[in-house]
């Protein structure tokens, strides 16, 4: 009889769980740059991190001083002068931003200090299209403001959704403020600043709804292909064939009942239909904006 071998595992010394020694700079305390700001710049190789501190009520003038002061840290200014390459305002930071007493039409300020900061911008913004149920309420509770001796409407609950389409809505027991830009208003206040404006569908379901639903996923990147590019022809057509599919019922019957246009003609699918709009604007190297 052979004997087999054992089944023991082999031994294997195992590294130590010491995190590796690096070379790093010293840390030091942020330097303020003023009473209510702070910088802190990290440096490993080739790739500089800038992290700066403001506060929600600074002025937009504020906001890009803080952080021009954080890129000269890092390196000189270049692209004509711009601290930065790109501004990103990510997922609906820009309609995050409330009007102030001190302070209007802030929104538009901050897309004027994002072009001073760098020679593009790409911004993602909610559209009329989202959050329909809060932004019907706010328009009633700033019509209902505007009556004579209701200033405790306009303090306690319009709060600081006095601009049209700004409103609140809920998450998790607490009220975010919000608001809706169109397209065309998106269009124009970033012309104002930039040579080249590209404003486009982001998506026109609800997120939730495309994350829990593949089959879902799958056809709103197919609406997102008709809905950029404003086919509004086999846009229909593949909405009836979705319906024949589901309703079972014949495909030629729907579109002999369903031949009129579905969408307006004076107007774009992304207005008509994004959720959310993504805008991608650039300055011309030779542009004396």
């Amino acid at each position: 009889k052979s004997e087999e071998p054992k089944s023991e595992e082999p031994k294997s010394e195992e590294p130590k769980s010491e995190e590796p020694k690096s070379e790093e700079p010293k840390s030091e305390e942020p330097k303020s740059l003023s009473s209510s700001k702070s910088s802190v710049v990290l440096r490993r190789g080739r790739v500089s991190i800038v992290t700066v501190v403001g506060d929600p009520r600074a002025s937009p003038s504020e906001v890009a001083g803080l952080l021009r002061a954080a890129a000269l840290k890092v390196a000189p200014p270049r692209n004509g002068g711009h601290p930065f390459d790109v501004v990103l305002s990510g997922w609906g930071s820009t309609s995050a931003i409330p009007d102030l007493a001190d302070q209007p039409d802030r929104q538009r300020a901050f897309i004027g200090a994002f072009a001073s900061l760098a020679p593009s911008l790409v911004q993602i913004v909610s559209s009329p299209n989202n959050f329909l149920g809060p932004q019907s309420t706010f328009d009633a509770l700033r019509r209902e403001a505007k009556e004579e001796g209701n200033e405790k409407t306009l303090l306690g609950e319009v709060r600081l959704a006095t601009r049209p389409d700004s409103f609140y809505y809920p998450v998790a027991g607490r009220d975010y403020f919000y608001s809706a830009v169109s397209v065309r208003d998106e269009a124009s206040r970033l012309e104002w600043h930039f040579d080249s404006v590209f404003v486009v569908a982001c998506n026109l379901a609800s997120f939730r709804d495309l994350t829990a639903n593949p089959v879902l996923a799958k056809l709103e990147t197919l609406f997102l292909h008709y809905v950029n590019r404003d086919d509004k022809a086999n846009l229909q057509r593949f909405l009836l064939r979705a319906v024949a599919v589901a309703t079972k019922r014949n495909l030629e019957s729907l579109r002999s009942t369903h031949h009129k246009p579905l969408f307006d003609p004076s107007r774009s699918l992304v207005d008509q239909l994004a959720r959310y709009i993504i805008s991608v604007s650039f300055k011309h190297a030779k542009s004396t904006k």
